[in-house]
Parts: structure tokens; C-alpha cells; sequence
């Protein structure tokens, strides 16, 4: 069966139950069939057929659902894109993936008008609210009349498992964005594992709580739509939303960052939401303190699961809810520093430089083979082939495994710095700071952070007879890149410690910090 059946028997089996809700808003399965098969139909006519590429710019909303299975059924390759992002790099997004149509919320027309000149290939134009100057109105669309009142049948594209389906992209090593392929093969192995490991019916009610143009709750929402479960949102990520529509919509299952669970435990009055529907909590996205854990588990009182995987191929690891054993008296209660074992069907190597497996206890390089694994990133063969190798996805992520198979991450390869649940890159970073005119050279860190588990620090060297303050350092970042990204610390210092062959010494760096406090 195309894993797209799943949704249509879906809406035929539970035709008047809530199929999405955001805030007031409720869509059952019978509306969301018809919409999504007149949207299908309009983009059709409007010359977007399989293999165009499409982008979502807008926070979570329903219309997002619908675009995706409206692009899933003709064929179109939906890009979820990250509304943080700045024009110039949002530019660099459109251009290198070649979008011909771009669904936007109305608060980034300015944004998307100011770089039409540049995008040449961006011909077709949605705004979700409302008509704007070249910019269709997004009900006008699925206003229009079709000729086949069963034209979502008609228009169920052939596609072949090694199809592409969805482009998320995810910064490099080199700091550009890449966009990984993910295919119809890996999408339908994707849900079913997932809804297994959920153990999710059509009875659960699923929370979106991230960003949908990111894998942790993009990948919570096609799972729930495969088994027929109601799917709620909140536009973006409030604690205190979180909380009261937990509370309201009686939620059973949802993901979060582990910084997303420290802002809830830490809120003010947590403990008076009745969260007692809550059965199931996966998180990931980055390292999970100990405390939070503890905390969070107090608050929800339900079962947590650990999941670790990256955009390229999730899940690969679990950390059941069995082996979340807080008592340190336990020998088990070590687990808890793991991120679980690999997840079925998922073949998961600890490797060295030259792709051979350590002992049992050594650090190496996370290797895994598995369904869910990206086809490889779009028109980026050099880095492609850098990542999977001889069919072997090589994650850049340090680890060791113990003899009972509990795999501990170590460090990340790419210096990559994940705040909140996002994924940073120094690099991009690096090249916006040595733009500035004082900077004479610069390297980024990741430091610890309570909130957001880590954020991002600055080291800089100025230009001689240069002056310039924190403020400025940050600020020049902040006009550039999405705030997420600025740094949160600068420290000026006189030279960088670097290797003998150029190289910047970023773990002197770290342990400098650690030792000074930050």
C-alpha cells in the first residue's frame, strides 16, 4: 500500500472526528480530504506538477498540513522553511533548491516582495491570510471550481519509492544550508516506526510543540495522520500555551526539546495544569540535564522516551521509558546519560576515520543503515558522498556503546551548537562576524546555558587600531542572520590558539571558558 493511503482511508473511517485543531480552529478528516483535494487540484492547474518544488514559509498552521498532503498527492516536493531566517538567507534557500511556488503567512510579504528580483524562479505566490500585490489569496485558491468532484483520486500521482518527497534543510559543516532528500520510502517507514514506537491509535491526540519546518514535530505529525489521531498545535512555542492547551485539549503524546521542558518545569504555576491525559512524552534535540529530566517526569507524572536521530535519518536510537531509572541507587540509573539503543530496523555502527568498527567502550563516529535514511542532499554530490558511505550514513557524532548496547554521545564532530532543540553552525556564524569591519578573525563556540542548553559565544581578535563593544559585535550578527543564531557572549581576546597547520584550537577556547566562567 503508498503510504498515502493511509491518511485518505483515514478520513473515510473517521470522517467527522478533528483531524488538526490550532487554538479555536477544528478540521475533521472530511474537510481536510476536501481541501487538500481541491488545493491539489488548483496547484496542478497552475503548473505545479511532480518534482516542482515548493516552500511553506509560516508558523505552525493547518494550511501547512494541507499544502503537504496536497503536495504529497501530485508529486510536488513540499520545503518547510525555517520562519526565523533572514532575506539573505532565505534567498540563498530559494535559489539553491529552485522554488517555483511559495506558500507565506502575511507577515513575511515584505521579506519575499523584497527578494523577487532575486529569485527569478519563484513565479507563483500564496498568501495564507490574504490577497497581496502578485500574491494570490489562499481560500481564492481552493475556491476554484474543478471539473471532477473526485479530483483528488484523479490527481493521485504515481510516485515510485525512490521519489523524492520533502526537502529539510539543515545547516553543513560549511555553514550554507543543505537540504535533505527525504524520500517516499523513508517518509513511509518513517510513520509506521514512529506510530509503532508511540504506540499511537486513532484515540491519541498528538501536540505539535515544535516548529513544523523541523523533523522533531514534523516527524510527530505525519505518524499521527497515518494511524487516524487528532493533531493539535500552537503557532509557535509559548510554556505557558503549552501547558493550558495540554490541559484543554485532554493530549496524549508529544515531543519536545529539552529546553521546551525546562521553560515548562521553571514556569510559574506548572503544577496547578492538570496535565494527568499526557501518557507519552518522546524528547531529543540535544543533550537533557539530569534535573529537567527529574522535574519534568515530576510534572507530567507520565512515561518519557528518549529519541536521538538528525534530519538525514530519525529516529536511530531510543531511550525507553523502562530504562529511565532516576533512583542513583539503581546500577541502572547510569542509562540515563545514554541515548538508548538503536530503534528496529536501524543498524547502528560505532566506526573509526576509516569506517572500521571499535570495541565495545571506544569512542568513534556514529554510523547507521536505515529505510528512513535521506537519499543525499540536493544538488550537493561532494557532501553527499562525504555523509554516506558505501551506504553507510556517517552522522559527524562522536559516541561509545557499552557491551549491553546503550550508546553515550560524547562530543559532535561538526562543533555544532544545538540551542533549544535548533541545530547552529559556527561557521555561518564565523563568516557574518569576519564581514564586520573591526574583526580581524573569530571563532564560535557552544557554552553551557540553563535554559536553552547551549548557546552561542564569540571569541574575537580586532583589527589593530580597531575598536568595537559586545553590542556591536552583536548587533552586526543580528541583522544578518535569524536571532537564534547571534551570539550571546563576546570576548575580545589578542590572539586565537591555533594548530600548527592553521587551524583554530576551538577546544582551548572551551576549556578557557569553563575555567573563567564564561
Amino acid at each position: 500500500m503508498d503510504f498515502r493511503d493511509s491518511f485518505r482511508l483515514a478520513a473515510r473511517k473517521f470522517p467527522d472526528k478533528a483531524c488538526a485543531v490550532l487554538l479555536d480552529r477544528r478540521v475533521t478528516y472530511r474537510e481536510m480530504q476536501d481541501r487538500v483535494d481541491r488545493l491539489a487540484g488548483a496547484l496542478r492547474r497552475r503548473g505545479i506538477v511532480k518534482g516542482t518544488r515548493v516552500g511553506f514559509l509560516q508558523v505552525n498552521s493547518i494550511e501547512f498540513v494541507e499544502c503537504l498532503y496536497a503536495c504529497l498527492q501530485i508529486g510536488a516536493i513540499l520545503t518547510p522553511l525555517n520562519y526565523r531566517l533572514k532575506a539573505q538567507e532565505l534567498e540563498y534557500i530559494f535559489n539553491q533548491v529552485g522554488l517555483s511556488a511559495l506558500f507565506l503567512g502575511e507577515r513575511y510579504i515584505d521579506v519575499a516582495q523584497s527578494l523577487r528580483d532575486k529569485t527569478p524562479a519563484l513565479t507563483t505566490y500564496v498568501c495564507l491570510e490574504r490577497a497581496a500585490p502578485g500574491m494570490e489569496a489562499y481560500e481564492s485558491l481552493l475556491d476554484t471550481p474543478t471539473l471532477d468532484t473526485h479530483l483528488g483520486e484523479a490527481l493521485y500521482e504515481p510516485m515510485d519509492d525512490g521519489d523524492v518527497a520533502l526537502i529539510l534543510f539543515t545547516s553543513g559543516t560549511t555553514g550554507l544550508p543543505k537540504g535533505a532528500m527525504l524520500s517516499y520510502r523513508g517518509m513511509h517507514h518513517f510513520a509506521l516506526g514512529m506510530a509503532l514506537s508511540l504506540k499511537l491509535d486513532h484515540n491519541d491526540r498528538v501536540l505539535g510543540g515544535g516548529p513544523l519546518y523541523h523533523v522533531g514535530a514534523l516527524g510527530y505529525l505525519i505518524p499521527s495522520l497515518y494511524v487516524g489521531a487528532t493533531w493539535v498545535m500552537v503557532p509557535q512555542f509559548d510554556a505557558r500555551d503549552v501547558l493550558e492547551t495540554i490541559q484543554r485539549e485532554r493530549l496524549t503524546v508529544s515531543w519536545f526539546a529539552p529546553a521546551m521542558l525546562n521553560f515548562m518545569v521553571q514556569l510559574d504555576g506548572s503544577e496547578t495544569y492538570d496535565l494527568t491525559s499526557m501518557r507519552m512524552i518522546q524528547y531529543g534535540g540535544g543533550p537533557m540535564p539530569p534535573r529537567v529530566l527529574k522535574d519534568a517526569i515530576g510534572l507530567f507524572g507520565c512515561q518519557f522516551k528518549q529519541v536521538y536521530g538528525l534530519t538525514e535519518a530519525v529516529p536511530q536510537t531510543f531511550l525507553d521509558p523502562e530504562d529511565h531509572v532516576l533512583d542513583p541507587r539503581d546500577p541502572r540509573h547510569g542509562q540515563l546519560a545514554s541515548i538508548g539503543k538503536p530503534a528496529a530496523n536501524v543498524e547502528l555502527r560505532i566506526v573509526d576515520p576509516e569506517g572500521r568498527d571499535v570495541a565495545p567502550g571506544q569512542i568513534g563516529e556514529i554510523a547507521c543503515r536505515c529505510d528512513t535514511m535521506m537519499l543525499g542532499y540536493w544538488q550537493k554530490p561532494e557532501e553527499t558522498a562525504q555523509t554516506i558511505r558505501a551506504g553507510w550514513l556517517h552522522t559527524g557524532d562522536l559516541a561509545r556503546m557499552d557491551e549491553n548496547g546503550f550508546v553515550y554521545l560524547v562530543d559532535r564532530i561538526k562543533d555544532m551548537i544545538i540551542r533549544g532543540g535548533e541545530n547552529i553552525y559556527p561557521a555561518e556564524i564565523e563568516r557574518v562576524l569576519y564581514d564586520h569591519p573591526a574583526i580581524a578573525e573569530a571563532a564560535v563556540i557552544g557554552v553551557a546555558d540553563a535554559d536553552w542548553g547551549e548557546c552561542v559565544k564569540a571569541v574575537v581578535v580586532l583589527r589593530p587600531g580597531m575598536q568595537a563593544t559586545a553590542e556591536d559585535v552583536i548587533g552586526h550578527c543580528r541583522d544578518r542572520l535569524a536571532s537564534y543564531k547571534k551570539p550571546t557572549y563576546v570576548e575580545f581576546i589578542d590572539v586565537l590558539p591555533r594548530t600548527s597547520g592553521g587551524k583554530v584550537l576551538k577546544t582551548e577556547l572551551r576549556l578557557a571558558t569553563t575555567s573563567n566562567g564564561g
